[in-house]
């Protein structure tokens, strides 16, 4: 079984994941691992996919590129047995930031959790509030690591915060059991 990371962008419209979706599902192929998220008038899929092993190759790309003539930009590429298994990293905390949108706010938080080793697995920002007075939100999913230690850590996000004159809240993610 071979894996492939594959990367969609296309205006957003109804049926695009059906659309995807039926033509994975015709080849057998299985989607292992996404995220689909739309951005404005963007919708973005990104998908681990692992084929069987009597996969038409040429009929598979065929049937990609007619979904690139409806408007999807895709781009297919292999992953190595060793990406393909990798375990997915799982979040123990998020961390909220709000405040006056202005540039420069996603930068100095990433910078601070990258000095602190922290690995980032999701990030998501929006803005709010009207044209007039608009709001800056962002979430970020992180895994910190075990020899962090989250009231340094949360001190220093206090401190950027006021720096950037923003609110900034850590908090802790609780693991399911299934």
């Amino acid at each position: 079984m071979a894996a492939f990371l594959l990367n969609i962008l296309g205006k957003n419209r109804t049926g695009m994941v059906a659309d995807v979706s039926r033509c994975l599902q015709a080849h057998g192929v299985n989607i292992s691992d996404s995220s689909m998220t739309s951005l404005r008038s963007a919708f973005t899929m990104m998908m681990v996919l692992e084929t069987p092993p009597d996969l038409d190759q040429q009929r598979f790309e065929i049937d990609l590129q007619n979904l690139e003539n409806r408007g999807l930009n895709l781009h297919l590429s292999p992953m190595s047995t060793e990406e393909a298994t990798a375990s997915t990293p799982l979040p123990n905390y998020s961390l909220s930031v709000l405040g006056a949108d202005k540039t420069g706010i996603v930068y100095p938080f990433t910078e601070l959790l990258s000095q602190y080793q922290i690995n980032l697995t999701d990030v998501n920002t929006r803005l709010l509030g009207t044209s007039e007075s608009p709001i800056y939100a962002m979430i970020m999913e992180m895994e910190l690591p075990s020899d962090c230690d989250p009231g340094d850590f949360k001190q220093a996000l206090t401190q950027l915060a006021q720096e950037l004159t923003v609110d900034a809240t850590l908090h802790p993610i609780e693991t399911a059991t299934l």
